[in-house]
């Protein structure tokens, strides 16, 4: 995996490479979550600097009904693979490491205003979030609330918690209303239909994109993949069917 990442123009960052080999430092629980996280340091070989980034463990995935056990993390993972090779929407650098609790995804962990989130920005920058609400339905986004969208200090705004998607056995939940029955951009569609050309040149992101789904998610995601190119708009969403909960 990580040769193929390095190797990758499109995916590979110098942030990967630290994710992938520093060393393991401090590490404390984070508390708001059903799954365990925690916020884990990084240090580079001479101790003299640090990166923080997000530990979420395989064996802190709690069991749910509609999703195979021990699969979370390998779905963030995907997102973050494709989201680099679509370019939107800005997901951190992710990977898969051994971590203190075994396996599991690193990310950065992203400084930001913890009381932002997409309510309370998405009147500025409602454009900016329809490749958050395109990739979630490429991906069917379980868990699309308003805290997993969140603003840096240089206004950028970032994508989280990936790991309820890429499933035929649940349904898309988002707090995205607004974009309910409206157009899809060109732009984007154009994107998608490269990301299509690009999967069906490229048999390593196949391999490992089957390595962390399964044959069955991934043929899933193709075959959605299929179904959003061709769409003209997007779905008109149900407030019984298709809402997270809690919101935040």
């Amino acid at each position: 995996m990580i040769k193929y990442l390095y190797e990758n123009k499109k995916i590979f960052s110098e942030c990967l490479e630290k994710l992938d080999n520093w060393k393991l430092g401090n590490i404390r629980s984070v508390l708001n979550g059903s799954n365990q996280v925690f916020l884990l340091e990084l240090f580079d070989p001479s101790f003299s600097s640090s990166l923080r980034c997000v530990y979420k463990p395989m064996i802190g995935e709690k069991p749910l009904f509609d999703f195979p056990s021990e699969s979370l993390y390998k779905r963030e993972m995907s997102a973050f693979v494709i989201s680099r090779i679509l370019g939107w929407p800005n997901i951190p650098s992710t990977t898969i490491r051994n971590g203190p609790l075994g396996v599991g995804t690193l990310q950065k962990f992203v400084d930001h205003d913890f009381n932002k989130n997409y309510f309370t920005l998405r009147d500025s920058y409602l454009e900016k979030f329809e490749c958050f609400a395109l990739f979630d339905l490429l991906v069917n986004n379980s868990d699309r609330k308003a805290g997993s969208c969140i603003q840096d200090s240089k206004k950028n705004i970032w994508s989280l918690d990936h790991g309820l998607t890429f499933n035929q056995n649940s349904r898309l939940r988002t707090i995205m209303f607004e974009f309910s029955g409206m157009e899809i951009s060109d732009n984007l569609k154009i994107d998608l239909m490269e990301f299509r050309n690009y999967l069906i040149n490229e048999p390593k992101l196949r391999d490992l994109l089957i390595n962390w789904l399964s044959q069955e998610s991934f043929d899933f995601f193709t075959d959605r993949l299929d179904v959003v190119i061709k769409l003209e708009k997007y779905p008109f969403l149900d407030v019984n069917l298709n809402v997270p909960w809690p919101l935040l």
